[in-house]
């Protein structure tokens, strides 16, 4: 875990520095907090997902401020076993940051099996205002998201009405 904790800080800071380099050189870019999203991607780094920052700018991630993926000044909770990266883009002339995100989120929704159940899942953990904004955006795009069915409070899968959680009557 340690060796691969160690890698992932290697890359995202040699990825990092390759950016810093197309800047210097006189590229205008931005970095994007991109998630891997699928079941085992911490809820912290799924809220983190598809922020915009100038390169300059850390990421907030579960309160941590983050230069990037990985970073070793962000808490070990953030950054063990991380496997999101920054993705370096050109500043993009859209208005503010939430339709920035919301492109980003319905981009790697598209790429999924089931772009709708995707886009539906993911819009039950967003904040109210970034979540109408990534609806709009699917709206745009002709994509109508499912959102998950909720389970009963107090039932957990394989477990009867009339047992409690703890399988006891």
């Amino acid at each position: 875990m340690i060796a691969r904790t160690e890698l992932h800080n290697a890359a995202t800071y040699a990825a990092e520095q390759e950016a810093r380099a197309a800047v210097r050189r006189g590229a205008n870019l931005v970095k994007v907090w991109t998630a891997a999203m699928d079941n085992r991607t911490r809820l912290t780094h799924r809220k983190a997902n598809g922020q915009v920052r100038a390169m300059d700018e850390a990421f907030v991630v579960g309160g941590a401020r983050m230069m990037r993926p990985g970073d070793p000044r962000g808490p070990a909770r953030e950054v063990i076993r991380c496997r999101c990266v920054a993705r370096h883009m050109p500043r993009m002339q859209i208005g503010d940051d939430r339709q920035r995100r919301a492109v980003v989120f319905v981009d790697w929704a598209v790429r999924q099996a089931e772009p709708a159940q995707a886009l539906g899942r993911m819009l039950t953990e967003m904040d109210p205002m970034l979540a109408r904004v990534v609806r709009r955006e699917a709206e745009r795009r002709r994509i109508t998201p499912i959102a998950p069915i909720a389970p009963v409070p107090g039932l957990s899968a394989g477990v009867s009405a009339e047992e409690g959680e703890d399988g006891e009557t």
